[in-house]
Formats: C-alpha cells, sequence, structure tokens
C-alpha cells in the first residue's frame, strides 16, 4: 500500500477515534484511571491531527519530495492496527457503559456509571489507556522518521 494512502486511512481512523471519545466523555462519576486513559486517547488524537497536517502540507506543495522511508512506512502500518484495535475496543466498552444497565441518570440529568461497575472496567480501562499510549509513542517515532526522510 503506498503511504500517503496509509496515512489517509490512518487519519479516517482520527475521526471515529473523535466521535468516541466524546461519547465517552459524556459520562460522569468516573475512575481517575479512567480520566486518565481519556486523557491518553485526547493525546493521540493531537498526534494524529499532527499527521494529518503534515499530509496536508504534502498535499499542498507538490514540489516537495514525497519518499518515504521503508521504515516510516512500517511503523505507519504498525499505528494503523494499533488504531483499529483501539477503536474497536473504545466502541465496546462505550456500547457497555452507555447500556440501559450499566447507567442511570444522576441529579443534574448526567448520565453516571455506579462505582461497582467502574470496578469490573479498570482493567479493560487501563489495557486500552497502556494500548493508546505505546501506539502514541509508535506515532511520534513514524511522525520523526518521516520528517527526517522528507529533507
Amino acid at each position: 500500500m503506498d503511504p500517503l494512502s496509509i496515512i489517509a486511512s490512518t487519519v479516517a481512523i482520527s475521526q471515529v477515534l473523535g466521535f468516541g471519545l466524546q461519547r465517552l466523555q459524556s459520562l460522569r462519576n468516573t475512575s481517575a484511571e479512567y480520566s486518565d486513559m481519556l486523557d491518553e486517547l485526547s493525546n493521540l488524537q493531537g498526534s494524529l491531527c499532527q499527521l494529518d497536517s503534515l499530509m496536508q502540507s504534502i498535499a499542498a506543495d507538490p514540489s516537495r519530495p514525497t519518499a518515504i522511508s521503508p521504515d516510516a512506512v512500517n511503523q505507519l502500518e504498525t499505528v494503523k492496527i494499533d488504531l483499529d484495535l483501539i477503536v474497536g475496543e473504545m466502541n465496546e466498552m462505550t456500547a457497555r457503559l452507555l447500556s440501559r444497565g450499566w447507567r442511570h441518570l444522576g441529579r443534574a440529568g448526567k448520565l453516571k456509571v455506579s462505582h461497582v461497575h467502574w470496578q469490573l472496567k479498570s482493567r479493560k480501562v487501563i489495557r486500552l489507556k497502556e494500548r493508546a499510549a505505546r501506539c502514541r509513542e509508535n506515532l511520534m517515532t513514524c511522525l520523526a522518521l518521516f520528517g527526517l526522510s522528507q529533507r
């Protein structure tokens, strides 16, 4: 697959990530691990925005060289696979937490999830946070490799 196509599909996943992140941020009465996971997912989305702006700058300047090192392409493919897994886990978590059995409306009319349910989900929350952190690190490495190959 051509590197620009990989970048475009990776950026497209970013939109799905953003939508899921908004849904997860609507929950109240959350644990510290959950807040950390949301922060990490937000950071990952910010890194994906950097990738998008890099792609836009390449598209805007046809004279710019577009040769990408094989290491950067391999790293980007790894990031795309990780993003697919993260979005899948996030969608599953969102569906579960927003289902009728897991939530209730609090005094202010905001969705709340009981502490017992947070404890049941804590391992998945921590795992998703760690996966998002690794994916962001891989993405930053990819951006660095991509930047070096553009000089």
